[in-house]
């Protein structure tokens, strides 16, 4: 088990300071790490998250004004410290509203001891009880493993996998296939979205077979325990679960790139390769997507929806990969496949081919939002359409990225667009962060084509513009139109997707502007208006 702060406050000697908590009750469960004293203002540069914070806070707090105490209080919510333990005995007698209001805003809990005990016992009493309660959860994680390993030798199906974890934890399991489609039951049945649930990856050489999905009714499963069983029954399921090589394949290509930021030219070729062996290969048009599920048996019908929508477009190939708590996918449409006529699926108007990346991405975005959009603990994020691998690629790492930085909140549907640019940011190598975000949004047929360039570059510097943007380029109006049209085209995106858009014009003006010399003022006259009409 975790010691939380509420915990550490009956069973530790902090019980005997007179405890009361001053603010950010509601946070007192918040996980303790590790108990510290120190009174730096700055404390929060020696801290890595968890810290039970102890001051004796006159001599810090008495020359800080209010906005130095919000700061202080910042500073540790921001690492994830679990909470300021104060002492209000000598000096200060009372917390400073002004930090008392921060830490309620930022759900930091404050504790004033109204007794003295001296620090280093406080220290060493919550520290103690954290070793303690980590070493009996060492060995109830290693008898449990030690039961299951033996239990699960027995076991001849995934059934019986299901049954025999059922039968040790005292709980309710489900698992899942790789394909999000509900392989086996033990237990009572899990009530949809109305009991809390833990979701357990397991995987057969770092490839996703199946998902464990178990109640918590009697015991909690901490993150110690959920990885020892994913252990042992990893080695039972490995057997168990039908397995070839199309299933290495998809994950290799829903795994993004390998460095997780950018597909080099060697990388697109391969995942145009494992696409093509899929069946998924040659002219077509790729929409990936990812949804987040905090209970797997709760959105089982929002999983078959979502596909379901998905095999309705004519032509379709849907790839996908259960992970834990988050089916990844790519939708793939031959560039001539026409859009179903069942009336169920959302079309759009706006092209006639769904192979169309503009309007594939319209149809995929409308169906994930109208799973989203019934209710339930479950999130998506919307890929970027696509008709190249490498590009493909790119926006999977992207789409990753942002599930592990801050997944979108439960309800709620995001596109890949919205976590670019802090992707971009976060990168550290500069010519990285700028192949990715090329990658993503001019691919590499955008990239080589200098018209389409210049003429991208140009609305830029006009702010979309277009009577300006034609000035600068020396083109008809029209001229202008047509090139636009066409970059919709092969991009997948219109001008009325106004962040995308300007992501579009921005990375075109970056691609100009960082050619190595290739591109100059003279050399742009030769062709720049060579389409007039």
């Amino acid at each position: 088990m975790t010691v939380t702060v509420r915990e550490a406050l009956e069973r530790s000697v902090l019980a005997q300071a007179d405890p009361v908590v001053e603010a950010a009750d509601a946070s007192l469960g918040n996980a303790v790490r590790w108990a510290y004293t120190n009174e730096r203002y700055d404390v929060a540069r020696f801290l890595c998250g968890g810290e039970l914070v102890i001051v004796e806070g006159s001599a810090l707090f008495a020359h800080l004004d209010d906005a130095e105490l919000a700061r202080y209080v910042d500073s540790l919510a921001d690492i994830g410290a679990a909470g300021i333990v104060v002492e209000l005995v000598e000096g200060l007698r009372e917390v400073p509203p002004a930090l008392l209001e921060r830490a309620r805003r930022r759900a930091l809990p404050v504790i004033g001891l109204r007794a003295r005990i001296p620090f280093v016992d406080a220290c060493q009493s919550v520290n103690t009880l954290i070793v303690k309660d980590q070493f009996l959860v060492q060995m109830e994680v290693d008898a449990l493993s030690t039961v299951l390993r033996r239990e699960l030798a027995q076991a001849h199906d995934v059934g019986q996998v299901g049954a025999c974890l059922a039968r040790i934890c005292g709980e309710s399991v489900a698992i899942f296939d790789a394909d999000g489609l509900p392989v086996a039951f033990a237990g009572p049945r899990i009530h949809s979205g109305d009991e809390p649930t833990v979701l357990i990856a397991v995987e057969r050489q770092g490839v996703p077979i199946a998902t464990l999905e178990i109640s918590q009714r009697v015991r909690l499963f901490d993150e110690r325990t959920r990885t020892q069983i994913a252990q042992v029954v990893s080695q039972v399921m490995a057997a168990l679960m039908p397995w070839d090589v199309s299933v290495s394949m998809t994950a290799r290509i829903l795994s993004g790139p390998a460095d997780g930021v950018h597909a080099d030219a060697r990388q697109a070729a391969d995942v145009a390769q494992m696409l093509g062996a899929l069946g998924a290969g040659g002219e077509m048009a790729y929409y990936p997507f990812a949804m987040g599920m905090r209970s797997l048996v709760a959105s089982a019908a929002g999983m078959e929806r979502l596909l379901s929508g998905f095999a309705a477009i004519d032509g379709a190939r849907t790839l996908c990969l259960l992970e834990g708590g988050v089916l990844f996918g790519v939708v793939g449409v031959p560039c001539a496949a026409k859009t179903s006529g069942d009336t169920d699926i959302v079309r759009t108007d706006a092209a006639a081919c769904v192979g169309d990346p503009a309007a594939l991405a319209v149809t995929c975005a409308r169906i994930l939002a109208d799973v989203v959009a019934d209710g339930g603990d479950v999130w998506a994020i919307g890929g970027r359409a696509s008709l190249e691998a490498g590009m493909l690629a790119d926006v999977i790492g992207v789409m990753r990225a942002t599930i592990h930085d801050a997944a979108p909140p439960w309800g709620t549907m995001r596109t890949v667009y919205d976590g670019l640019l802090a992707r971009f940011a976060h990168v550290a190598q500069t010519g990285t962060a700028l192949a990715m975000l090329l990658g993503v949004m001019l691919g590499e047929s955008l990239k080589d084509d200098d018209v389409a360039l210049t003429t991208l570059a140009a609305c830029f510097a006009a702010g979309d513009n277009r009577t300006r943007a034609c000035a600068s380029l020396g083109i008809r109006r029209q001229t202008l139109y047509n090139r636009l049209d066409k970059v919709q085209r092969r991009s997948g995106i219109t001008p009325d997707d106004g962040v995308a858009w300007s992501l579009l014009l921005f990375a075109a003006q970056l691609a100009l502007s960082t050619r190595d010399g290739q591109t100059s003022a003279g050399t742009q006259s030769a062709w720049v208006g060579a389409d007039r009409c």
